[in-house]
């Protein structure tokens, strides 16, 4: 497989990671505004308002780095500190549930290729096939990591699940848009690093089985 990368892909991923963060940032200038407006008679709104927006932008930062930045390739860095992230990123809207593994049983994880990046862009994946909420259970044995999914909207499933599978782009790469972005990128990220995933649903139930290529 090639590496180069269409330069729509990377245009679209910019829009994506840009619009996640803006709303959390413009909410963090709004209220800084009222402060210089109204000054002490603020009140708590306003502070809670920042504060619940700062931790919001950190959270996304913090998960998209795993996801496409360096420390998806950071050897120093657990996979719990992923869930953590993940964690952190929908607490705000309190609907979705993660349940991972003790870290005992998070052992076969550990020296996978780029496992931080593949667990980062899987969960975020489940996450946007879930907009109504749900859970996240993860297992892991000797060699394949699986998320059972639940409360997923067969719709977007689908459409997410063809663009993880999509492996050829045309040269304006018009499958994609901002929304479809993600999943061909996890896709792509899966095949790079040698992962094989199979994707199944059934009702509302769905899971990603994801076959570990092993440690070098």
């Amino acid at each position: 497989m090639s590496n180069s990368v269409p330069l729509r892909v990377l245009e679209l991923m910019s829009s994506r990671i840009c619009h996640d963060l803006i709303s959390p940032i413009s909410a963090i200038n709004n209220g800084l505004e009222l402060f210089e407006e109204l000054g002490p008679d603020a009140g708590d709104e306003v502070t809670d308002l920042i504060s619940f927006s700062a931790r919001s932008s950190a959270a996304k930062l913090q998960l998209m780095r795993f996801a496409y930045g360096a420390g998806g390739n950071d050897p120093s860095l657990r996979p719990g500190e992923v869930f953590k992230a993940f964690e952190h990123f929908v607490e705000g809207d309190r609907k979705i549930e993660l349940d991972v593994p003790s870290p005992d049983r998070q052992m076969p994880l550990m020296g996978q290729p780029s496992i931080n990046r593949i667990l980062a862009c899987t969960l975020l994946f489940s996450h946007e096939c879930m907009p109504r909420g749900g859970s996240i259970e993860i297992t892991c044995s000797e060699d394949t990591l699986t998320l059972s999914l639940s409360a997923v909207d067969e719709n977007l499933w689908a459409k997410s699940k063809s663009k993880l599978l999509l492996e050829t782009l045309s040269t304006e790469a018009d499958e994609l848009d901002p929304k479809t972005i993600h999943p061909y990128v996890t896709g792509l990220f899966l095949r790079t690093y040698g992962y094989d995933a199979e994707l199944d649903i059934s009702g509302s139930e769905a899971f990603i089985k994801i076959k570990m290529p092993g440690i070098e």
